[in-house]
């Protein structure tokens, strides 16, 4: 009886896995070095507590303010037009 090498995914798209894998590791090591690096850098320009803050504060804030009223929206749009009811009404 001879054994078979079955892999649960083709060896090619393996070896681009991991070349994308690789690529997001290093893209994500980056973005968390540069969110270490930059108040650290505006605290040692402007020496100041408040313009750390206010560095801080300009980098995180558009995320939940925008976040979200955009995500209400696009689901609100999704669902209007996925969801059964919407798609013989006359209103949609």
């Amino acid at each position: 009886m001879t054994a078979q090498n079955t892999l649960a995914v083709p060896a090619r798209r393996a070896v681009d896995f991991w070349i994308f894998w690789t690529g997001q590791t290093i893209s994500q090591i980056g973005s968390t070095l540069t969110a270490t690096a930059l108040p650290l850098l505006v605290f040692k320009l402007g020496g100041s507590r408040l313009d750390l803050g206010l560095a801080s504060a300009v980098t995180w804030v558009p995320y939940p303010l925008f976040g979200l009223f955009v995500g209400a929206w696009v689901g609100w749009g999704t669902a209007r037009r996925t969801h059964p009811t919407h798609q013989f009404s006359p209103l949609s």
